[in-house]
């Protein structure tokens, strides 16, 4: 992975919960985040962060996997 997304509990012990890759569309050329973590509940959810071209720098739009299919969330 590119990153790790991490937290720390209410103890202060540092949770690994997902990790992020940097990716590359292969049909657009379009770089994107594919992300993959795992919820408090334990359930893995995957997702891309894709990134507008009138967006700031490092700011990406999350889109959620979904039945096999992309939906946006807010």
């Amino acid at each position: 992975p590119d990153y790790h997304l991490e937290a720390r509990s209410p103890a202060g012990v540092l949770i690994r919960m997902g990790s992020i890759w940097k990716a590359r569309s292969e049909r657009t050329g379009a770089e994107y985040l594919s992300i993959a973590f795992s919820s408090p509940t334990g359930t893995q959810h995957r997702a891309n962060g894709l990134r507008r071209e009138d967006a700031p720098s490092g700011e990406y739009e999350i889109v959620a996997f979904a039945n096999g299919e992309l939906a946006a969330v807010a």
